[in-house]
C-alpha cells in the first residue's frame, strides 16, 4: 500500500473464550431461587467468573424459574419478559474486563471498588466550542469523568413514525390467569395513526407496563454525537452518563441521564500515534434537577466572557487522561487546547494511562 491510499478495517475483539462460551446452549429449572442467583449461577457454569450485576428490583425467591432450551446470550431477556429482574428492563453486555448485566435506567449502581461511577459531556454554545478539549478530564474528588463534545458533532435526532410502527404507542396487557387486561395509552407523542400492541402477562412479570412505557419515551428524545480522544474506562457501560447542555434553547429538553445503546471505537493513524474516535447513539431516562446542573456549571462553564477565559479555575485538580498511551499526544492535546484562549487560569495536567 503506498503511502497516499487508505483502508478502512473493521476488527471485532472478543476473547476467544468468552466468545465461544457465550454461545454455550442452557436449559435448567431452579426452585426456591432470585434472579440474581439464577443469572450467576448460569455465568459461573459457562466460563464466567467476572460480572457486574446492577441490584435487582426483583429479589424475591421464586417458586419455579424454568430457562428452556436458548443461547446464554438470550438467558437475559428471557428472564427479564418472563420474571421481571430489573423494573427499567435488564441488558448484558460481554467485556473482556466482566460480564455486566445491567438495569435500563440512568442509574445503573454497580461499579469496582475505586471505579469512577459517572462521566459527565458538556456541551458548550457554538461561540464558546473554543473551549472544546479533546480528551477527558478526571475529577478524582468528586470520582467522575468529565468530556466536552465539539457542539458540532452532536446530533438530535426527532422522534418518528417509524418507530411508532415497529414499537407501538399503546400496550394492551393480557393476563390469562385472572382473566383481565389494562391498556397503557399515550406513552409516546401520537405521530400518524396509533398503533397497538398487545402482549400476554403473567403474575411473575410486575414491570411490563413500566418497561414498555419507558422504551417508548426514551426513543422519543434520541442523540448523536462524536468524541475524539477520549478515556475508554470513562465510557464503561456501568457508568451514570450526564449530557449537560448550554444552550438554553435545548437544555430544559434535552439535559438529562442518558443510557448508551450503541458505542462505537474507531482508531485512526494520526502522525506517528494512533488516536480514538467513539461515536455514542444515546437516549434519555430522565431529567437532571436544577441543583445537580448548577454543580456540574460551576465546575465546568467557562467564567466571565466567551473567547476570554479558559475553564473555570474550581476544576484545577483535575488531570487530562488521553485515549492513547503516548505522552506526547497527552501534551499535544494540552497544549491546543490552552492555546486557543487568551489566558490560562486552569491546571490541567497530561497524564499518561
Amino acid at each position: 500500500m503506498t503511502a497516499d491510499q487508505r483502508e478502512d478495517v473493521e476488527y471485532l475483539i472478543w476473547v476467544e473464550k468468552d466468545l465461544n462460551n457465550s454461545k454455550n446452549l442452557v436449559n435448567d429449572c431452579y426452585s426456591g431461587a432470585n434472579l440474581t442467583t439464577v443469572v450467576v449461577d448460569m455465568l459461573n457454569h459457562n466460563g464466567f467468573d467476572a460480572m457486574l450485576i446492577s441490584p435487582p428490583d426483583n429479589s424475591s425467591a421464586i417458586d419455579t424459574i424454568l430457562v428452556p432450551p436458548m443461547n446464554l446470550l438470550n438467558v437475559f431477556k428471557y428472564l427479564s419478559d418472563t420474571y421481571g429482574m430489573h423494573s427499567t428492563g435488564t441488558t448484558a453486555f460481554f467485556d473482556y474486563r466482566c460480564v455486566y448485566v445491567l438495569n435500563k435506567s440512568g442509574h445503573p449502581n454497580c461499579v469496582e471498588k475505586g471505579e469512577y461511577p459517572k462521566t459527565i459531556f458538556t456541551i458548550h454554545t457554538t461561540d464558546m466550542s473554543e473551549h472544546y478539549m479533546p480528551g477527558t478530564l478526571e475529577q478524582s474528588k468528586k470520582k467522575e469523568y468529565h468530556m466536552f463534545p465539539d457542539p458540532h458533532a452532536v446530533k438530535i435526532n426527532n422522534a418518528s413514525v417509524f418507530n411508532d410502527q415497529i414499537n407501538g404507542n399503546s400496550l394492551k396487557m393480557i393476563n390469562s390467569k385472572k382473566n383481565s387486561s389494562a391498556t397503557i395509552s399515550g406513552t409516546g407523542d401520537q405521530r400518524g395513526s396509533g398503533i397497538t400492541l398487545v402482549e400476554n402477562n403473567t403474575d411473575y412479570y410486575p414491570y411490563s407496563k413500566v418497561q414498555y412505557a419507558n422504551s417508548v419515551s426514551e426513543m422519543n428524545k434520541p442523540l448523536k454525537m462524536t468524541i475524539m480522544d477520549n478515556f475508554m474506562w470513562a465510557l464503561t457501560p456501568n457508568k451514570e452518563f450526564i449530557i449537560n447542555w448550554e444552550d438554553t434553547r435545548v437544555a430544559p429538553v434535552y439535559n438529562g441521564y442518558y443510557h448508551i445503546k450503541i458505542c462505537q471505537y474507531m482508531l485512526a493513524k494520526n502522525g506517528d500515534w494512533m488516536t480514538l474516535t467513539t461515536r455514542l447513539d444515546m437516549v434519555k431516562k430522565e431529567d437532571i434537577s436544577a441543583a445537580e446542573k448548577a454543580a456540574i456549571d460551576k465546575e465546568v462553564v467557562p467564567v466571565a466572557t466567551p473567547k476570554s477565559q479558559t475553564l473555570a479555575a474550581n476544576v484545577g485538580n483535575t488531570k487530562l487522561k488521553s485515549a492513547t498511551n503516548s505522552t506526547k499526544t497527552s501534551s499535544t492535546s494540552t497544549t491546543s487546547s490552552s492555546s486557543s484562549t487568551s489566558s490560562s487560569s486552569s491546571k490541567y495536567k497530561s497524564r499518561n494511562r
